[in-house]
């Protein structure tokens, strides 16, 4: 395991952890909101005995990850692969819980070359789009109507 960081072109900083073994399929981590580089390791023992190598890391603004103002979900690939680069990994697998998925996701569309394949668990958006939003808080209300004694 290397608990780190980079430093990335733009100057800002970058919080890694590296689970398993460097020749395992990398399979890079994208944590949840609130969450973590921390957040595979439940899992990471698990992964190291099928050949996996787990790497999770701080999105802009969390752990040890400097904030980046307007950053959308989209400006979150460079991060990514400024990561497998110095990492020095072509491809990977990529997993994003909740929040994660949707930066998974992006990064499976915007660089298919780079992603093997990709699982979005419980995805969802980071609310940034009000239309969304709203949807979001209409379900909410309307779930309350039927959970009602």
């Amino acid at each position: 395991m290397k608990n780190a960081t980079i430093e990335l072109a733009v100057g800002r900083t970058l919080g890694y952890i590296d689970y398993g073994p460097a020749d395992g399929v990398p399979v890079i981590w994208f944590h949840g909101g609130p969450g973590s580089r921390f957040e595979p390791k439940s899992v990471a023992r698990a992964a190291a005995e099928r050949g996996q190598r787990l790497i999770g890391f701080d999105r802009p603004g969390y752990g040890l990850s400097t904030p980046r103002l307007g950053r959308t979900i989209a400006a979150g690939v460079p991060d990514t692969l400024a990561l497998a680069d110095h990492l020095g990994i072509e491809r990977f697998n990529a997993v994003g819980v909740s929040t994660g998925g949707a930066y998974a996701l992006s990064t499976a569309a915007i660089v298919p070359d780079r992603v093997l394949g990709v699982v979005a668990c419980c995805a969802l958006t980071d609310l940034s789009n009000n239309d969304v939003k709203q949807q979001m808080l209409a379900m909410t209300e309307w779930s309350k109507i039927f959970d009602a004694p």
